[in-house]
Formats: structure tokens, C-alpha cells, sequence
């Protein structure tokens, strides 16, 4: 998102290549994993645009992933 800022993209462009990037990087997980995928990389991405530091974000990642695990683990 820095570096479509720096090259003149408008905030929304930003978000938009940054959620569709995030999205298709969960391709694995089909429809339904990247649809989740681009949901929570539009918020990721729309907080660091209000200036969430990077690192807070990351951890914020993790804390939903291990989550998600830990759902899985006690349906399982």
C-alpha cells in the first residue's frame, strides 16, 4: 500500500490492490477462504491507512489465524 501511495494511487486504489492482492494469495483456501481473506485484508488495510502501526497489524493477522485454529481444533 506504501508503494501504490508513493506512485500516486489514491487511498481507496490502495486498499482495493492491497485487499485483491491479499485475497488472491488465500486462492488455496477457494471462493469462500478468499472472500473471508479479502473481508479482513479490506480492515487490515483500511487501519493502516488510518495509521496502524504495521507490526500491530501483523499481530492482529496472527491473533485472528490462531483463532480460526483453535476453532477448528475443538470442532475436530
Amino acid at each position: 500500500m506504501g508503494s501504490a501511495r508513493l506512485h500516486g494511487a489514491s487511498p481507496a486504489a490502495a486498499l482495493a490492490v492491497s485487499t485483491a492482492l491479499f485475497a488472491a494469495g488465500h486462492a488455496w483456501q477457494g471462493p469462500r477462504g478468499m472472500l473471508q481473506a479479502g473481508l479482513l485484508g479490506a480492515a487490515l488495510a483500511a487501519f493502516r491507512l488510518l495509521g496502524t502501526d504495521l507490526h500491530a497489524l501483523a499481530w492482529a493477522h496472527a491473533a485472528f489465524d490462531l483463532g480460526i485454529l483453535a476453532t477448528l481444533g475443538a470442532l475436530s
